[in-house]
């Protein structure tokens, strides 16, 4: 399945040698990054705004380097304005995107308790013409659990600008479900170790489900990540599970730098 290209302006599939953006490092210190984008596709009928998240890649010439030295290297050198490198990133990339798009940007959760960092983001948008609504900040469980005490405030002045907020991995790591009582998060990933065998075990198919049943009370909206075969999209979609991201549908793909005249938008 293309779930992505009525994402883009100008698409091409990914293949192993191009299917990152190259970047120059905005500011003086930052590590080179490149990024990708892969789609969380909606299988309602209802039409909803299309969704890619960034992720961020090594740069062409280092095909051995590890997403995660990279991003490690990033917060060592910049601490928590490195989300805000990765943000800025994105941005420059957005007319390349339809202009209904949604983009998700990965962000550790201690950022949000840095004082100017809701402002950072929002001035970013503001500077780019980019509606604060497009914006999804997915809080990455890699980095620990959200503090609820410390980021309330900042969470509830992202959400009343427009910016969604979405909990990424959710399963394996920190619950956050404190977070997700309070109301402060718009959407829950469910993290791919969690959907990867929904189709082949009991287990993990009432985990699944009870998953959803929570979550479906809570209020957030629910994505299903790591789908790679028609039986997992099915039964998570049986489930009312209909945002769903994962190579079934789409690898990450470029954004190609050349608009030509006459691209669909």
């Amino acid at each position: 399945m293309n779930a992505i290209a009525p994402m883009l302006q100008t698409v091409r599939d990914a293949d192993d040698a191009t299917d990152l953006l190259q970047f120059a490092p905005p500011l003086a210190g930052t590590p080179r990054l490149a990024l990708a984008v892969q789609a969380i596709v909606s299988l309602s009928s209802e039409r909803r705004p299309a969704w890619v998240e960034c992720l961020v890649r090594p740069p062409a010439d280092r095909p051995g380097q590890s997403v995660m030295d990279l991003v490690r290297a990033g917060y060592a050198r910049r601490g928590d304005r490195f989300d805000l490198d990765v943000l800025d990133a994105a941005l420059r990339r957005m007319p390349a995107l339809r202009p209904d798009t949604r983009f998700g940007v990965n962000i550790r959760p201690g950022s949000l308790m840095v004082p100017d960092f809701v402002d950072a983001v929002l001035e970013r948008l503001h500077r780019a013409q980019v509606a604060p609504d497009r914006l999804v900040l997915e809080l990455v469980e890699y980095a620990g659990a959200v503090n609820l005490e410390a980021t309330a405030r900042p969470l509830n002045a992202l959400r009343r600008a427009g910016v969604q907020v979405a909990l990424d991995d959710f399963g394996p790591g920190a619950a956050n479900l404190d977070v997700v009582a309070a109301g402060l998060v718009d959407w829950i990933k469910l993290d791919r170790s969690v959907c990867r065998c929904v189709d082949t075990h009991d287990g993990a198919r009432r985990v699944v489900e009870g998953l959803a049943a929570l979550v479906r009370h809570a209020g957030p909206g629910l994505v299903a990540e790591g789908i790679e075969r028609p039986a997992q999209m099915q039964l998570l979609h049986g489930m009312g599970i209909v945002h769903q991201q994962g190579f079934l549908f789409h690898r990450p793909a470029l954004l190609v730098d050349d608009l030509h005249a006459g691209s669909t938008h």
